[in-house]
């Protein structure tokens, strides 16, 4: 479907699960690697839960989209 499509792994989980902290470092991993010129394009994140996003993740994602990147939460 995509034949030049490139996958980038970010692990922000490990297997006890991981923190608000270890989630935003990773975002923040991926607007340094946009900002670096690495052509991210799309983040998926499938983190569960049924809160509202705080204010850190709501900046965060307002970072990326500022970039051009367009984040999904399943």
């Amino acid at each position: 479907v995509a034949p030049e499509t490139r996958i980038m792994a970010v692990r922000a989980l490990g297997v006890n699960g991981g923190s608000d902290a270890s989630i935003l470092e990773g975002l923040s991993y991926i607007l340094s690697m946009r900002r670096r010129g690495v052509n991210v394009r799309v983040v998926n994140m499938s983190l569960g839960g049924d809160q509202p996003c705080s204010r850190p993740y709501i900046e965060a994602f307002a970072a990326l989209a500022a970039e051009g990147n367009v984040t999904l939460l399943p």
